[in-house]
């Protein structure tokens, strides 16, 4: 799809202001999450459901924040994938042509599909290829007019966030038990000892390496 084209089927979809509206959010995850400069960006989106469009104006919203910043990008959209569909082959194409060092921006209703030439797992395609990338998946959960709940999540304060991050990481991996309890009726005890905790900050600004977003999450299996 050509640029033409896909600002046509925007406004044909009534959302071509939304994206121009809320596009100035989305410089700040090119600046702090992904820390763009020279390099290509491929934005991989879907064209979402009736009343659930939001895969692709996130597309949109970037598109038009990354022309601002006379970025280099480009874009793939596909129909909407789930479970084990496959992707198509276009995209696959794409992803493919991208010289090594590039970032890499998925929103997907579902997911992204099954790509057989690429490998099993995204994320090591992305190392292989030294791209960086960040992923906002499972958006047809959610109507188009609820766009804003997640720039909202997106625009925060990233130095902030990777601050309180590394903090709580800190106290758990010190940790030897964790103990959880709500109004609710929650009382769950966790055994900390030997856990592997993780923190997912968006900080993706290092080459072969991504995460999702929205960010901020501290975590263990």
């Amino acid at each position: 799809m050509e640029e033409k084209e896909f600002l046509d089927w925007l406004k044909r979809e009534d959302i071509l202001n939304l994206a121009k509206k809320y596009s100035s959010y989305f410089a700040n995850v090119f600046k702090q999450c992904l820390g763009v400069g020279k390099e290509k960006i491929l934005l991989v989106g879907d064209y979402g459901y009736p009343t659930r469009r939001i895969a692709p104006l996130l597309t949109a919203s970037y598109y038009f924040a990354a022309k601002d910043m006379n970025l280099d990008v480009d874009f793939v959209l596909q129909e909407p994938k789930r479970g084990l569909d496959r992707a198509e082959q276009h995209l696959i194409k794409k992803l493919f042509e991208l010289p090594t060092n590039s970032a890499i921006i998925i929103n997907a209703s579902g997911k992204i599909g099954q790509m057989d030439y690429v490998g099993k797992s995204f994320r090591k395609f992305c190392k292989t290829h030294n791209n960086k990338f960040v992923s906002t998946t499972s958006l047809s959960t959610m109507d188009t007019f609820m766009i804003k709940s997640i720039i909202d999540a997106l625009s925060v304060d990233y130095d902030q966030m990777q601050k309180d991050d590394k903090l709580l990481k800190t106290k758990i991996g010190a940790g030897k038990v964790m103990t959880i309890k709500t109004r609710a009726g929650t009382d769950l005890t966790i055994d900390l000892k030997e856990v592997d905790v993780r923190i997912a900050d968006g900080d993706y600004k290092e080459f072969g390496k991504g995460g999702n977003l929205p960010a901020g999450e501290v975590y263990f299996a």
